[in-house]
């Protein structure tokens, strides 16, 4: 009998785990943001393991060293096990086929990023690509469905007590801009996704949001309908309004990442 077994590294190395597992095969996901530490406890702890497989993406987000201690070695620790390998000499074998993006975002990915990438999006999207397509040309007078969209006049401010910024100008033009996308009939709240940098730009997103939705007439949408809470699935009834790291693993056909501190 074959036996599967789901562990994290750190845990992998406790007593019941080491002693009454002897694993075939380790398989070790997000390998790209974990740290090379972490990953080496698994295969320390697992020896005569005949195959190690590592899945990530060294092109996406690091490890993260939440310690103010920790700082002096964020360089050090940001360098995953996946760099390791590829560094010295391993070669990685790239999922080419992308259904996540369209044509055109695909073949800037591919410019810069990953050079053999397919785009196999799928054809359920085609009519949010034209609505956001005719959105931008009647907003912007662009025929795309990739924008940059300059916010000159936004300032990053701190509150008293916090770390953590926040951009005003910034967060009215991402609420002008879901409403503006929500007038199409072919938009609904759980085609959208945010993704802000910090958490108190998140907090003055919700404020607006529940301000700009309770009048007007696009005032159908109550806030609580319109957000994604994180208890919530992620294809809940929403936009959904994640942290950077938050949003690993999910989707939405329409992003607005912003930044804040720019």
């Amino acid at each position: 009998m074959a036996f599967i077994v789901l562990t994290t590294c750190n845990n992998s190395a406790t007593d019941d785990h080491s002693t009454v597992y002897k694993p075939d095969v380790i398989l070790i996901d997000e390998v790209g943001q974990a740290a090379e530490i972490d990953v080496l406890i698994p295969l320390a702890m697992y020896p005569d393991a005949q195959r190690i497989v590592l899945v990530g993406d060294h092109k996406q987000l690091a490890s993260v060293v939440p310690s103010e201690k920790g700082n002096e070695f964020a360089e050090q620790r940001s360098y995953s096990a996946f760099e390791r390998f590829l560094d010295l000499g391993y070669q990685a074998e790239l999922l080419s086929k992308s259904y996540r993006s369209t044509a055109n975002i695909n073949a800037s990915l591919a410019e810069h990023y990953y050079q053999d990438l397919k785009q196999c999006a799928p054809p359920v999207w085609d009519k949010i690509v034209d609505a956001v397509r005719q959105w931008a040309v009647h907003k912007y007078e662009v025929d795309s469905e990739c924008l940059f969209i300059d916010v000159s006049n936004g300032i990053e401010e701190t509150e008293e007590g916090s770390t953590s910024k926040f951009n005003v100008a910034e967060a009215k033009v991402i609420v002008q801009t879901i409403d503006s996308l929500l007038r199409s009939k072919s938009i609904e709240p759980e085609h959208i996704a945010i993704i802000v940098t910090y958490k108190q730009q998140r907090l003055k997103i919700l404020e607006l949001l529940e301000s700009y939705f309770s009048k007007g007439d696009i005032a159908r949408f109550a806030v609580a309908d319109l957000v994604t809470h994180h208890s919530q699935s992620d294809r809940a009834q929403g936009v959904d309004l994640p942290t950077i790291d938050a949003f690993q693993g999910r989707e939405r056909e329409i992003v607005i990442s912003n930044f804040v501190a720019t």
